[in-house]
């Protein structure tokens, strides 16, 4: 299959205006006004040249099945629906209006200890629900945590999670053939800086045949690093691959509190012992900071999940009809 590369102003299957066009190197993101609805979207397209690779494509449509399967959550970004353009299946995903963390960082907005702190609680909401339903992300980056401009995050792109084995059942079960493809085509499973040391090792899901492989404590050290960004203003490393000793966050930020700085030398650490366990963990030390410096819960601390309703039912039912799953349609329906 080929699929045009739409630029801004076009009108995508004569509904879907195109606002703004962003490159990555797997796709391209449009941001749209559907007509229909006056509702936007940002939707996700598949470069040429992964479309050309059978195997490649399939990993769309894993990547469609898995996002789609995480369902509504308040920090995570809602893939609405996939549907085929020109045989080519493309996400339909919520459009954020705050830009990105990359962004506020930039624009000094994590400075403030009470604003950095409830968003990393908030991406570790995020991050829970994913590995809660055996999705390890595996490119956590500022770019892609997006935050609405009431201070809202949510974690998006889940392009890499089929290439370490969703889950298929409780017990979870690996696909590792995906790995020997990114292999083989030589691909960059992830972003250098954000790379937990075992990410570059081996790049399976750690199991019986890869036990220093990545798992859910790697997306805790890339979120690390993130933190790093938002609190000190700085990676922690000079280097993505150097095994330099860590430097102290202190000398970044004068004002630290001992408790957070000692968080921050543990959420990157290169041995992965030393590193929170999980989202859990993370999220209730992160907590235990904001309440030493204010005396309270952080907002997003705790939060109440919505019930799936009939619209995010009948989303992921028309997800899995485009992507030819009709009994799993079906149920939805």
């Amino acid at each position: 299959p080929s699929c045009p590369v739409h630029e801004a102003g076009a009108v995508i299957a004569e509904r879907y205006e195109v606002e703004r066009r962003f490159e990555g190197g797997m796709g391209y993101v449009y941001i749209t006004l559907d007509r229909s609805q006056n509702l936007r979207f940002a939707i996700k397209q598949p470069k040429a040249w992964m479309l050309a690779e059978p195997a490649l494509l399939a990993r769309v449509a894993r990547e469609a099945d898995a996002w789609t399967g995480l369902g509504m959550h308040p920090h995570i970004a809602y893939c609405y629906f996939v549907r085929s353009l020109d045989g080519v299946p493309h996400l339909f995903v919520e459009y954020v209006d705050g830009g990105n963390l990359r962004e506020w960082i930039a624009a000094g907005r994590c400075i403030d200890y009470r604003a950095s702190l409830d968003l990393a609680i908030q991406c570790c909401q995020g991050m829970e629900r994913a590995h809660g339903w055996g999705m390890v992300h595996r490119d956590l980056k500022p770019e892609n945590i997006l935050v609405s401009r009431d201070g809202q995050a949510k974690i998006t792109d889940f392009g890499l999670v089929g290439d370490l084995g969703i889950r298929e059942d409780a017990a979870g079960v690996d696909r590792p053939e995906a790995s020997a493809l990114a292999t083989q085509c030589g691909m960059q499973m992830g972003t250098p800086a954000y790379m937990a040391p075992e990410q570059w090792r081996d790049p399976r899901r750690r199991g019986v045949e890869a036990p220093d492989g990545v798992d859910c404590d790697s997306d805790v050290y890339s979120f690390g690093v993130c933190l790093w960004e938002m609190v000190c203003g700085r990676l922690p490393y000079p280097s993505a691959l150097a095994d330099a000793e860590l430097p102290d966050p202190h000398r970044s930020r004068r004002d630290l509190p001992a408790s957070l700085g000692q968080l921050l030398r543990d959420v990157v650490a290169r041995d992965r012992r030393q590193r929170p366990a999980d989202f859990g963990v993370l999220r209730k030390r992160l907590n235990a900071v904001h309440r030493e410096l204010f005396g309270a819960d952080a907002p997003a601390y705790r939060i109440e999940l919505p019930d799936t309703g009939a619209a995010e039912l009948n989303n992921q039912g028309y997800s899995y009809a485009e992507l030819g799953k009709s009994e799993q349609a079906l149920a939805c329906f």
